[in-house]
């Protein structure tokens, strides 16, 4: 099983929580911790693990000798050459028999993960206070051992220690590297791209995100890639032993958003990455990730209403909570353009407080690519691998992170070189300064190294570019070649033949601004596909005619049946399903693109579980789609039929005009939903008007099945709401990452 929290992480995230019952003043601190001791505890095995780039790259190795390896190691108390020996046989073909072994334990690693998920839902969340997540972190890193006791948790923006002063021995968080990226919409993709510009760049990097499609291990990624499940395995096993053996009545082993925070940094320390880019979960200031040291940067995507039960219902309100990631000793502060201005305001007084730079970041059509990789000789346009506008706006955020970095590293870089100097002339005078355990010497140290010198030695010269308004080839590559899946992604279902008659576009837009957002995305899409087939076509008609010129014309076939456009939809229960369904419908009908019809299914994965569900289709309960099946008819569905028996066109509007004959055409060429016990009456819908499908897989074989009957029918299906029912419909077409 896999498991996951839900979009933009769960309530999970949130730390402790102070309740007082009113007939007792104890305090009930384990509100949001796992009490679940039953498990067998696993053996603790102190991890040292090796830096990245000391790590076996490849080779073959036997799965059984290398398992052999690690269970010596492990007996004689060498974890480091355990873990060695696990990233080793990581890279080789194992055999059946270690395949199998690796899959258990890793279930069996998921399992016990899933108990620190508590099942409550984020709607409650009025009830509960969470001001003391700080304090509760704090104690548990210290657990984790990755502080020492006493030691401040992240700090705020007045408190936080100066790089210079801070100490790597007391606490090993400050031997990371941080980028810190918060916001409304389009957190998760900025920071995608920010970690694919520095790798690009040379870095070796981490990346933490949330939540995830298939597999948990995507929240912890290192140089682009999952983490290995062997490192994942054995990170796991040493963070749990340490916080069960520890945990009391007070605090537990934490809940499911913390536990994988801790592990990620775990991870990232003992990795030596040179980067770590970091997404907040909800809202910024008692964020779990917002434990860390002042990060190099920091960076804001727009602002808007979510999860107002925590953050306030104003967006200054918002606002103050997301500020809270901007810590004195920051480098620089980044935010997009378009951020509401009083929300803004607020960015820009946090900033101020903290003594941190505040910027806006420059819009990506201000940079030529260098070198020409983009179009034209000599520098040219800037291209991205997602697609949408809204994508260059957060690339433009990306870029800025990415800059900032890369400058304070060359400046790290030549202060290096004075304190080299000094450091002669005190050698000169018997002077000794061994022990210096600062961070800011951690971090000249590792970027002098020999294995990140060639990275760190051309940094200077990227910022420099930068600021001409020449934008480096390696940040062109990296905003080319990053993935981001689920979000703003277009999938060809190659099962239908041609294999453009069904198309699907995926984005886990799940607030009011990103369901908009998603809406002005699918429009362009569309209708750039639309365009190039049209293209296409004349091309091939006109090839035609000019070689049967002198011939009668042929019989004219029926023309095709066209384009039709639906959703497939369904949204978490504490979501307002009518704020995201109206921006859609609204935005494509404004855009003359409407909507055919709308299809709500169930997702196969759940907050507790990813994948197909153990019940079936007939027992499932299809209540909760049922009513947004009944919220969609009568609010967004229109029938030419309705508007004939009203006697006129519909309301006089030419974009409702074109919505019920699309709905019309809809109900001519889709045949019934498939029907089941617990949902007849909707299922047995003629035309998806507002119906409802039993699961993942009836939905797509019934698109599958109407295509495959009307040839020349062009599909187009948004697939949003949520990230659970993207990631599963891109399991059912194959497109799963690993």
């Amino acid at each position: 099983m896999l498991f996951r929290s839900s979009e933009f992480g769960t309530i999970l995230l949130l730390p402790l929580l102070l309740r007082f019952d009113q007939r007792s003043s104890s305090v009930l601190l384990r509100f949001f911790y796992s009490s679940n001791r039953t498990l067998p505890r696993p053996s603790r095995v102190p991890i040292q693990m090796p830096a990245a780039k000391d790590l076996p790259q490849g080779g073959a190795v036997d799965g059984a000798a290398a398992n052999a390896v690690v269970d010596g190691a492990k007996t004689n108390g060498d974890a480091a050459a355990a873990l060695a020996a696990a990233a080793a046989a990581s890279q080789a073909t194992p055999t059946s028999t270690s395949t199998s072994d690796l899959d258990r334990d890793y279930e069996r690693v998921l399992a016990q993960l899933g108990t620190l998920i508590s099942g409550r839902s984020r709607g409650d969340g009025r009830a509960w206070e969470w001001e003391h997540a700080m304090e509760v972190m704090a104690l548990c890193l210290e657990r984790a051992g990755l502080v020492v006791g006493g030691e401040e948790c992240g700090g705020d923006d007045n408190t936080s220690p100066s790089s210079s002063s801070r100490s790597t021995t007391k606490n090993q968080l400050n031997k990371l590297r941080v980028i810190h990226v918060t916001g409304t919409k389009g957190k998760g993709s900025t920071c995608a791209m920010t970690e694919s510009i520095l790798r690009s760049s040379g870095y070796s990097t981490g990346l933490f995100t949330s939540p995830h499609l298939w597999d948990v291990r995507e929240r912890i990624r290192v140089n682009g890639r999952p983490v290995d499940k062997r490192v994942f395995i054995a990170a796991f096993d040493d963070l749990w032993a340490r916080l069960e053996s520890k945990a009391d009545e007070r605090v537990g082993v934490p809940a499911y958003f913390k536990f994988l925070t801790l592990l990620g940094l775990k991870i990232f320390v003992e990795a030596g990455l040179d980067v770590v880019v970091l997404e907040v979960g909800i809202g910024g200031r008692l964020d779990a990730t917002n434990c860390v040291p002042p990060p190099v940067a920091s960076g804001f995507t727009p602002l808007g209403f979510d999860h107002l039960e925590l953050l306030g219902n104003t967006l200054p309100l918002i606002a103050t909570e997301k500020s809270g990631i901007i810590k004195r000793g920051s480098r620089a502060c980044f935010v997009v353009a378009g951020q509401p201005p009083d929300a803004g305001a607020v960015l820009v007084e946090a900033a101020t407080k903290a003594g941190v730079p505040f910027s806006l970041a420059p819009p990506l059509a201000d940079y030529k690519v260098e070198g020409g990789a983009g179009a034209g000789a000599g520098g040219g346009a800037v291209a991205l691998s997602l697609s949408g506008e809204h994508q260059r706006v957060n690339a433009s955020l990306a870029v800025a992170l990415s800059g900032a970095f890369d400058s304070w590293v060359a400046s790290l870089l030549e202060k290096g070189k004075e304190e080299e100097e000094k450091k002669v002339v005190e050698s000169v005078e018997g002077v000794e300064n061994d022990d210096d355990d600062s961070a800011e010497t951690f971090h000249l140290r590792h970027f002098t190294n020999s294995s990140t010198a060639a990275a760190s030695a051309s940094s200077s010269s990227r910022a420099s570019a930068l600021r001409s308004g020449a934008l480096p080839s390696s940040y062109a590559q990296g905003l080319q070649r990053c993935v981001w899946h689920g979000r703003a992604q277009v999938v060809v279902d190659e099962s239908v033949a041609p294999p453009s008659s069904l198309s699907f576009y995926l984005d886990g837009a799940h607030t009011p601004e990103s369901s908009a957002t998603c809406a002005s995305w699918f429009a362009e899409a569309v209708a750039a596909s639309s365009s190039a087939g049209a293209a296409a076509a004349a091309a091939a008609s006109g090839a035609s005619g000019a070689s049967a010129s002198t011939s009668a014309p042929p019989s004219s076939p029926s023309p095709p049946p066209g384009e039709l456009r639906l959703l497939l939809f369904n949204c978490m229960h504490e979501r307002e399903p009518l704020r995201l369904l109206a921006p859609l419908s609204e935005t494509l009908s404004a855009k003359g693109l409407p909507l055919a019809g709308a299809v709500f299914v169930p997702p196969d994965s759940t907050y507790a579980k990813l994948g197909p569900s153990e019940e079936s289709a007939s027992t499932v309960d299809l209540s909760w789609q049922q009513g947004l099946a009944q919220l969609w008819r009568e609010n967004f569905a229109v029938t030419a039929g309705a508007a004939a028996a009203a006697g006129k066109e519909v309301k006089g509007n030419a974009g409702e005009a074109a919505a019920a004959a699309a709905a019309s055409a809809a109900g001519k060429l889709l045949p019934p939903l498939p029907t089941t016990a617990a949902n007849a009456a909707a299922a047995a819908s003629a035309a998806p008007t507002g119906a409802v499908a039993p699961s993942v897989r009836s939905a797509l074989e019934w698109l599958r099945s109407a295509t495959r009957a009307s040839p020349g029918l062009k599909m187009r299906v948004l697939v949003t709401g949520s990230l659970y029912l993207v990631g599963d419909v891109l399991r059912h077409l194959g497109k799963n990452e690993e």
